[in-house]
């Protein structure tokens, strides 16, 4: 049920509303109704609403409760039509659908952080550190460093949409040089079709501002804006969100200040404490009910972020409020503010385990996961060994970002059995003049770690070892001119099919979660360095650029394991996460610790050298946003816990290391010994850990065929995200079809003039040269023109039937039994109002019209005709198989649609995704045709009998 503010900030639709939602005060559930309000009951369309979330978690979980709330309204919608996800994925979709007036090109890559990173590194010393001058400023010693330096600097210029023009004629020679490498920066990515975070919003900006035609059709579009953590977004996001929102000004943005983390990565607070003054007739809502924490807890830190003063003679720097519990709530009389201390390391971690196994020994926690560690880093010193002592006492710990990656055994033997095999790189690494650390301080120690295991049960590991020598032998005296079917990631597939590996793949998933992330890397190792096989002629520069430059970057910098975004915290450990990624969550337990803590400036050099050349001054006092940001991340912190808040660090009460801080002491006194009778004595029932509530999305050919095929390939290549070694050559069938996407779109928009040769050999040529790029695989001249004749045949053929396409590639979904159903379909209209399906196949027709192949596609268009008919009311009366690579025959295959035939399919695949969401993933029979492409064969043939797959579950 709404509260009466709920209410206000549901029913407020026609002007702009700002909604300060305070810690656990419902704002989902208020953003679903508001969302659900305005597709009900105000028809309005999802394709005119644009939602944002922080996270593409928070998008799914939105999603989810949308679609939920819409169909039990009996409501048939295209979920797929919202504009719904993060500012960036969102601002990236409004890109593709204008990609015509953007710098970058179809098949561009999207750099994430790491990509980013590794982009940067690799040109640092070759191309950035050659601009005269720069060195000087630049003072990084590390390669690494100085990549991670320049990272920043680019995506603060972007962020705050600088102009660079004015930055190189500036008085200041650092701005001058820093501005020349990022023009430089601009250069290479747009020159290799590159894209970042960051520059995806400085790029749909700059399309937006240049092109009032394309303003104007997004808000003609877009009419209803919902952007959740405002007091989170950038300048350069504010300054497109206002442009988006001036022509209806329907925009609702919700936060809260209090919590405001991000400046270090851009964010400014002055979004939301400003969102009146850009939009005069706002309406202000203050959710300030808190349905989740005991009133203990609320009381504590409202106390405590009201310890500073939010104002001065200029500015309020605080939206003022006062959170409170629901009125009708009652609570127990028991402790719910405690700590857990002592006065050195040692000592303070056999406190904490003390009172873990208090809770557990009294009943207090049902599971482990109910208790949740929240520090500033989970990287420091002091944070990873308490859980190293936590994991030695047996108390597991779920902790991914704590940099443990290269320490787990799987990883460490992977390399050291790579090292092995590739014993001539450290035989060059003797003579060479470039010398790394890390070969000392951690290649020997895996090798070690390798030989070790090996030799404690020769007997077992006779295998391993015969594989290992004979591999080595290959690589040792590869012959001059010659090359091998192997490129790194496929000897890491044949090595998996070892103990220690293969047992961790049946039953370990973290570790099964670190080898796959490994093969990933090397599968982007590979991309990065043209790697397809390895070549006597360049195997020594492949191995020095992969241990020396990759590994090496990789280990300097650092890399999180895997971390399931749908899961709060796995059941049977205790979670440790940064207070910044707690941000939106909730803990029974939370233990705040890095007490230590005093306020540090983010305010860094470089905000001052471009403080003169931001489009507004400097909103909160300089001197003052070291203490903002301070007690913003501590209340944040404090807010998370529903029954139990414990603050926890060793306590130091003098010195220059007093502990807790002088702005967290008057919290900390106010805190109960956790060995109070009061506590010791008491009983409690704790909330349960929340599940994520997400609707998960299936396409055939993405899942249901894979599964289909094999569960466990889709088990590895799906659920745990393997890359395959060799993704195979998709770039023939991809460049058709692309190409006759462009044919179809062209058509449409032109309204079906004739496409002359010479433009359709040039939409196919820029395709492909596009795709080289991103996918670095090649088609030699003879199989180039057999793709660029299957697309002038196909022309050819339906020049007169493509002005009948009434809709190409579009992009369609339905909610289905608890997930979403999707599909991409090309429309061509049907005879009495109907509608017919075409999907194209870049290959000759079979000649079989029993092929085992042709009607998995049958079954493919019946499911597409089932969203086609759910999504458009519309009745689908034919499917059609265009093979493009047909000469000789009539190249299209065509089913009537049987509604018999499409009810079998969807219960089919209704049963397939009940296996999928229950991790069911037993195979009765080895497809062993198709084993022979697996990278997983070795391990299976190894593993499995041949004619029959060992029965049991993956997880435990």
């Amino acid at each position: 049920m709404l509260s009466k503010q709920q209410q206000i900030s549901v029913n407020t639709l026609d002007k702009p509303l700002l909604i300060i939602a305070g810690p656990g005060s419902g704002k989902t559930f208020t953003l679903t109704e508001r969302i659900a309000n305005l597709v009900v009951n105000h028809n309005v369309e999802p394709s005119q609403i644009m939602i944002s979330t922080f996270t593409e978690k928070a998008a799914k979980e939105l999603l989810t409760r949308i679609s939920n709330k819409i169909t039990q309204l009996g409501l048939k919608v295209n979920i797929n039509e919202f504009y719904l996800g993060t500012l960036h994925s969102i601002f990236l979709e409004l890109i593709d659908e204008h990609l015509e007036y953007s710098l970058f090109n179809k098949n561009y890559s999207v750099l994430d952080d790491f990509d980013q990173k590794f982009f940067i590194y690799r040109k640092v010393n070759s191309f950035f550190y050659k601009i005269d001058g720069l060195k000087e400023y630049v003072k990084a010693q590390s390669k690494w460093d100085k990549a991670q330096y320049l990272l920043g600097v680019f995506n603060k210029f972007t962020e705050e949409n600088l102009d660079i023009e004015l930055l190189k004629s500036s008085q200041d020679k650092e701005l001058n040089y820093l501005a020349s490498a990022y023009e430089l920066y601009m250069t290479f990515m747009q020159e290799e079709n590159c894209i970042d975070f960051a520059l995806i919003q400085k790029e749909f900006y700059r399309i937006i501002c240049e092109y009032p035609e394309v303003l104007e059709k997004i808000q003609n579009q877009i009419q209803y804006f919902m952007i959740d953590e405002y007091q989170d977004t950038n300048t350069l996001q504010e300054l497109i969100l206002l442009k988006l929102a001036s022509k209806h000004q329907k925009i609702c943005v919700v936060g809260d200040d209090d919590q405001s983390l991000y400046r270090f990565r851009g964010a400014t607070v002055r979004n939301i404490l400003e969102f009146q003054n850009n939009f005069k007739e706002c309406e202000v809502v203050k959710l300030e009910t808190n349905y989740r924490s005991h009133n203990d807890i609320i009381k504590y830190y409202n106390e405590f972020i009201n310890e500073v003063e939010w104002s001065d003679d200029n500015n309020n720097y605080r939206h003022f409020k006062v959170i409170e519990p629901p009125k009708e709530a009652t609570f127990e009389e028991q402790p719910v503010i405690l700590k857990v201390s002592e006065d050195n390391e040692e000592l303070w971690q056999q406190e904490v385990i003390s009172f873990i196994q208090h809770c557990q020994d009294k009943k207090i926690v049902e599971d482990l996961n109910q208790i949740t560690f929240l520090a500033n880093s989970v990287k420091n010193t002091r944070i990873k060994n308490l859980i190293e002592t936590l994991e030695a006492n047996e108390i597991p710990v779920y902790s991914p970002r704590s940099d443990f990656y290269f320490q787990r055994d799987e990883i460490k033997l992977l390399i050291g059995f790579l090292l092995f095999i590739f014993k001539r790189y450290l035989d060059d690494y003797k003579t060479s003049e470039f010398k790394i650390s890390t070969v000392d301080d951690y290649f020997i120690p895996c090798i070690t770690l390798a030989t070790n295991y090996i030799k404690t049960n020769i007997d077992t590991n006779k295998d391993l070892l015969e594989f290992l020598r004979t591999k080595a032998k290959i690589y040792t005296n590869l012959d001059v001119g010659k090359s091998t079917d192997d490129n790194i990631t496929s000897i890491i597939y044949e090595l998996i099919q070892f103990e220690p590996f293969a047992s961790a793949l049946d039953t370990n998933e973290l570790a099964t979660r670190n080898i796959s992330m490994f093969i990933n890397l090397c599968v982007k190792f590979e991309s990065y360095y043209s790697v397809s096989v390895l070549t006597e002629k360049k195997l020594d520069i492949v191995l020095r650029s992969f241990f020396s430059i990759f590994l090496n970057f990789l280990y300097k910098g650092g890399i999180s394991e895997y971390e399931d975004n749908e899961v709060l915290a796995p059941s049977g450990a205790v979670s440790f996460m940064t207070i910044h990624q707690s941000k939106g969550m909730e803990f029974p337990i939370t233990v705040v610790t890095g007490l230590h803590h005093r306020p540090r400036s983010q305010y860094s050099k470089l905000d001052e050298l471009i403080a003169p050349y931001l489009t507004k001054d400097e909103f909160e006092p300089v001197e003052r946003m070291a203490e903002f940001d301070f007690m913003r991340l501590f209340y944040t912190a404090y807010s998370r816990a529903q029954n139990i808040l414990v603050l926890s660090d060793m306590q130091r009460p003098k010195g220059s290391s007093k502990i807790p801080s002088k702005q967290l002491e008057s919290s900390f006194k106010k805190a109960l010994d956790w060995k109070d009778e009061s506590f010791q004595n008491a009983t409690y029932e704790l909330e349960s850990v929340k599940k994520a509530d997400i609707n998960h999305e299936y396409t055939f050919t993405s899942h249901i065929s894979i599964y289909e095929t094999c569960p466990l390939q889709y088990k590895f290549y799906r659920e745990l995200e393997f890359t395959p070694a060799r993704s195979g050559t998709i770039v023939f069938g991809t460049l058709v079809h692309q190409t006759i996407e462009d044919i179809h779109k062209d058509s449409m928009k032109s309204g079906f003039k004739t496409i002359p040769d010479h433009t359709i050999e040039q939409w196919f040529n820029t395709n492909y040269n596009l795709l080289v790029l991103k996918e670095n695989a090649y088609l030699d001249q003879r199989v180039l023109k057999a793709a660029l004749n299957q697309v002038k045949s196909y022309y050819k053929r339906n020049q007169v039937r493509i002005s009948e396409i009434v809709a190409a590639e579009v992009d369609v979904s339905v909610l289905r039994n608890d997930y979403i159903l999707k599909g991409v379909i090309d429309l061509i209209q049907g005879k009495d109002a109907t509608v017919e399906i075409v999907d194209f196949k870049a290959t000759k027709k079979p000649k079989d019209m029993n092929n085992k192949r042709l009607l998995s596609y049958k079954r493919q268009l019946e499911v597409y005709s089932h969203i086609v008919e759910e999504r458009y009311n519309k009745k689908v009366s034919k499917m059609h198989l265009y093979y493009t690579g047909e000469t000789e025959n009539e190249p299209k295959i065509t089913f009537n649609k049987q509604q018999s035939d499409m009810d079998k399919t969807l219960k089919e695949f209704d049963k397939i995704v009940e296996k999928i969401e229950a991790k069911d993933f037993d195979v009765e029979q080895r497809p062993l045709d198709l084993c022979k492409e697996c990278d997983f064969r070795y391990y299976c043939a190894r593993t499995k009998p041949e004619d029959k797959c060992t029965k049991g579950k993956f997880f435990k």
